[in-house]
């Protein structure tokens, strides 16, 4: 692909090159059945069921972001956050303990690297935290990402650690005050 774009061509010449390079880099992005065309376009069939047809031209100028080089594996980040009321180290230990069972069990996760934790944010409703593990492909990654949401928020669940949906806390006067309030407001 970096001898298309190198080369200054244009035309029927430079789809020619193009057609005979582009190829060699499809193949290491994993595309199922790349297909090129004289002096046309590239035609990408993904999986599932995606086709995607470029020009030729557009394919050698274009940046492409290859998921698979120089090696497949993938970082997952999973964000969440807790109740200001949860006690931040049972929360810190629970997540790890969820994340460390889910790359023992998952065929996609990379046993190598273990898993790290961090707390990020004092956020409007919680305090944010996040997760970093390593799938083995960009495949991977969705199904650790899906499945470590589902653990910790059924462990969470289980631990009475509240995710709060996003609320404001209002201060009030006194009951009294509150009636007062209320009489002032249906009154006008």
């Amino acid at each position: 692909m970096e001898v298309a774009k190198s080369l200054p061509l244009a035309g029927p010449r430079f789809n020619f090159i193009s057609s005979n390079c582009i190829p060699l880099a499809l193949q290491s992005l994993r595309i199922t059945k790349p297909a090129i065309y004289l002096y046309a376009s590239c035609a990408l069939i993904f999986l599932p069921f995606l086709l995607i047809i470029i020009p030729n031209s557009r394919m050698a100028e274009s940046i492409v972001t290859n998921f698979f080089s120089p090696t497949p594996a993938m970082n997952v980040v999973v964000t969440c956050g807790v109740s200001y009321e949860s006690n931040l180290h049972q929360v810190q230990e629970i997540a790890l303990e969820e994340a460390n069972a889910l790359i023992e069990e998952s065929e996609d996760a990379i046993t190598e690297t273990a898993p790290f934790f961090g707390f990020s944010n004092f956020g409007d409703s919680n305090i944010d935290f996040f997760i970093f593990l390593q799938a083995v492909d960009r495949g991977g990654t969705f199904k650790i990402k899906s499945e470590l949401i589902k653990r910790i928020h059924t462990r969470f669940t289980e631990e009475n650690i509240e995710i709060n949906y996003p609320v404001r806390k209002l201060v009030m006067p006194a009951a009294e005050s509150v009636e007062t309030l209320l009489d002032e407001v249906t009154d006008q």
